[in-house]
């Protein structure tokens, strides 16, 4: 600084330093930006995948009920089923697909295989209860009452 309190203007190979350790960090935190937006890319793509594999799931599903609900109105037709047993039949149906539906949920948010998902929801409630308490930021309340309900 000058005896007046004014800088002293920099000399141009500062200035050029300067601009240098600047590109220099631009450069980095570009770098670093690339790198999250590639790890975003990955996850979006897996997530798609994800996607795509519940999406034949639950076509599949679609056609097994179409199927069952077939099956069950053709027995009736014939006579070898009552209307009693089509009834209790729809509902056993019914509480598969819900069955089948927190399997899907589970398996989603823990990311383990069909097997170990009905094991959770097959565990003693106190289990689950401990279980769910881990999940409780990520879950809206609502999901966490039907899963931790004894």
């Amino acid at each position: 600084m000058s005896a007046a309190g004014q800088k002293t203007p920099k000399s141009v190979e500062e200035r050029v330093d300067d601009l240098a350790a600047t590109v220099a960090q631009d450069h980095g935190d570009i770098e670093k930006l690339q790198y999250q937006a590639d790890e975003a890319t990955q996850r979006a793509d897996a997530r798609d995948v994800r996607e795509d594999l519940q999406g034949g799931r639950l076509d599949s599903l679609e056609t097994h009920v179409d199927v069952d609900r077939a099956m069950i109105m053709e027995l009736q037709e014939d006579g070898l089923l009552s209307t009693k047993h089509a009834a209790e039949l729809e509902v056993a149906l019914r509480t598969s697909r819900k069955i089948g539906v927190a399997i899907g949920i589970v398996m989603s948010h823990l990311q383990v295989g069909e097997e170990e998902a009905f094991a959770f929801l097959s565990s003693p409630a106190r289990t689950r209860t401990a279980s769910c308490v881990t999940w409780q930021r990520s879950w809206s309340s609502r999901a966490m009452s039907a899963c931790c309900r004894p």
